[in-house]
């Protein structure tokens, strides 16, 4: 199934059932006035969206939904099979079964979750369940599929409680390791802030933090495919390589990557590399869910290398005060440096 099927699905989904941000009725409204056409599809599923439907007529769009989506998938690996070249979306969409894809899909599927917090996919009851951890908290979760999830700091991920019979969907806000468990008829995909990240069975990590645009994915194992929202790029990562997605997603570059740093976090390793005093400050706030106030000036050239594997907050700070000559005090969750 297409991301940009799935995107647009999410945005009317939150709009219809009066759940969007304002960031996504932005988003929404700068897609409908694209063309007249988009928002002729908006306006037939709004009216789907209204009608009354009963128990039956879910039943059916539930085996509708999931025939769509495999033709759908299946399309897709056969053109880029053969052609070699990524094919770009565009809308609007023109055929009963899209329209179909989006009613299913986005709205019965996802949106009545957001409603009622509980849907029914293929005769199961179902809930869309959010997983947060807050600064100074990281955690392991086991996703529907059994796949291993580390969730950071500062980070958030959703999914369903149970998986379709054709998708395994995860949306994530922050950073996060996935250790993927392998299901060919179930494609696993995850969405960052305009990013996808698809894989079938694979060991990757996605991060973006708190005031940063950039994207960056690190692949441990297997194979993954990265695409931006709009489709215009699209990167297939090797092991040992990470790609960093910036100016809006319209800028893709791939690298090495260092384990400790990109991926170290989920072994309890702090990595403090060639860090200036602001950066150091939020690292140390992320990782132990403090809040520094600095007295007096730090230093200009300030520029820390350091690596620390499950070390707590007071040794950090005595083994750097030496170094950079500070003296620290710690009440509570809240850190005092002063120079």
């Amino acid at each position: 199934m297409s991301y940009n099927h799935l995107h647009i699905d999410h945005l009317i989904a939150q709009m219809l059932s009066g759940y969007a941000t304002e960031q996504e009725r932005k988003e929404l409204e700068e897609w409908l006035s694209a063309s007249d056409d988009n928002r002729a599809v908006f306006e037939e599923l709004e009216k789907v969206w209204q009608a009354p439907q009963d128990d039956a007529h879910e039943k059916g769009m539930d085996n509708i939904r999931d025939q769509i989506w495999e033709n759908a998938i299946a399309n897709e690996d056969e053109r880029e099979e053969v052609t070699g070249i990524q094919k770009v979306f565009s809308f609007p969409w023109r055929s009963v079964a899209a329209v179909f894809l989006l009613v299913v899909s986005g709205l019965y599927f996802y949106s009545n979750t957001l409603k009622n917090s509980e849907s029914r996919v293929a005769g199961k009851r179902d809930v869309w369940v959010e997983k947060e951890n807050p600064t100074g908290k990281r955690s392991v979760y086991y996703l529907p599929d059994s796949t291993k999830v580390w969730l950071n700091a500062e980070s958030t991920i959703g999914f369903s409680e149970s998986f379709s019979d054709t998708l395994r969907y995860v949306r994530l806000k922050g950073e996060a390791f996935f250790e993927v468990v392998k299901d060919t008829r179930r494609p696993f995909i995850v969405e960052a802030n305009g990013i996808t990240v698809q894989a079938l069975g694979t060991a990757f990590n996605v991060s973006q933090d708190i005031g940063n645009p950039d994207i960056t994915v690190a692949l441990l194992e297997g194979k993954v495919k990265i695409e931006n929202k709009e489709k215009t790029h699209m990167v297939i990562l090797k092991p040992g390589e990470q790609l960093v997605a910036s100016k809006g997603n319209t800028a893709f570059a791939t690298q090495p990557f260092d384990y400790d740093v990109a991926l170290g976090w989920k072994d309890g390793i702090l990595v403090l590399q060639r860090d200036d005093f602001s950066t150091f400050c939020r690292k140390i706030e992320k990782w132990y869910g403090v809040k520094i106030e600095v007295r007096g000036n730090a230093p200009d050239d300030w520029e820390i290398r350091a690596r620390y594997q499950n070390e707590g907050l007071q040794n950090v700070l005595k083994d750097l005060s030496f170094n950079k000559e500070f003296d620290y005090k710690i009440e509570g969750k809240n850190v005092y440096l002063t120079f």
